[in-house]
């Protein structure tokens, strides 16, 4: 029996999910930069693909980012503790932030968004180095003036993932009962 139009879930109750916001920002949009990239600018194809080659293209770039965000998400992991511990706070404080309010907190929402951001910066600084060191293989040399692109994108890359991350500990901080968990505890 189909259900009645008022039953049917409402197109933001489709899209609340925070993991597939997290496929899209730390795993799509990167491994897709780095696929364009690569059949742009090293094998120097630029004709559009149908709509079956740009599915595959997509499901190549997701894999890509698949496969690499592990490593993403730990550098992040580590980033996150650093700076709770540069200001004084346990090393997990802003998971136990959102564990505190709750998965459809919009806070919470928004605290996982960041990271997801924060791995997404990540992931371009490893696509970065990986671009530049597939560089010296291909033969296109018309590309030559382009090499110093992948750095630039690494440097800005890396600054933006720490300020995202330090401004993603402040936001747990500063959220409505929140608090030091150091001050919590005694």
């Amino acid at each position: 029996m189909a259900k009645e139009p008022s039953e049917l879930p409402s197109i933001p109750q489709l899209f609340s999910i925070p993991d597939i916001w997290f496929d899209v920002i730390a795993r799509l949009l990167p491994g897709a930069i780095f696929v364009v990239s690569v059949r742009s600018l090293l094998l120097t194809d630029m004709s559009t693909p149908d709509a079956v080659g740009f599915l595959a293209l997509m499901a190549c770039a997701y894999m890509i980012g698949f496969f690499v965000c592990p490593l993403s998400s730990r550098v992040a992991m580590l980033m996150e503790q650093r700076i709770a511990k540069r200001k004084g706070e346990k090393a997990n404080y802003v998971q136990e932030r959102q564990h505190k309010l709750g998965r459809e907190s919009r806070d919470s929402m928004i605290l996982s968004k960041m990271g997801g951001e924060v791995v997404f910066f990540l992931q371009c600084i490893w696509f970065s180095l990986l671009f530049l060191s597939m560089f010296s293989y291909f033969p296109n040399k018309s590309a030559s003036l382009i090499w110093w692109m992948p750095l630039v994108i690494a440097a800005l890359s890396t600054g933006f993932a720490i300020e995202v991350a330090d401004r993603r500990f402040e936001r747990a901080k500063n959220i409505p009962g929140g608090g030091s968990s150091s001050a919590q505890e005694s």
